[in-house]
């Protein structure tokens, strides 16, 4: 991760900034699943996404099923996602 943001921000970043960015994430995808979901959307869509994701034993693949809508405006949301074993 550290190398990524190195290309992203032009200087090294330490481990501590690595982590602490991370926890940041962990909270903010935390909030986002605590939100309250409003029936305000006029199309709604579930579909699975299988992503390629490296680790340090590897590439591994990861499935995530993702809830997308489309409200009465015409803007499409992601209402929420999880990690699953598979698509079904």
């Amino acid at each position: 991760m550290g190398e990524v943001l190195e290309v992203v921000l032009g200087y090294k970043v330490s481990a501590t900034i690595v982590s602490n960015i991370a926890k940041s994430l962990d909270a903010a995808v935390e909030v986002f699943h605590r939100k309250a979901i409003e029936d305000s959307y006029k199309y709604l869509f579930l579909d699975g996404i299988t992503l390629k994701v490296k680790t340090l034993c590897g590439v591994v693949k990861k499935t995530v099923l993702v809830a997308c809508g489309i409200t009465k405006d015409g803007v499409k949301e992601i209402i929420s996602f999880r990690l699953a074993p598979s698509e079904s």
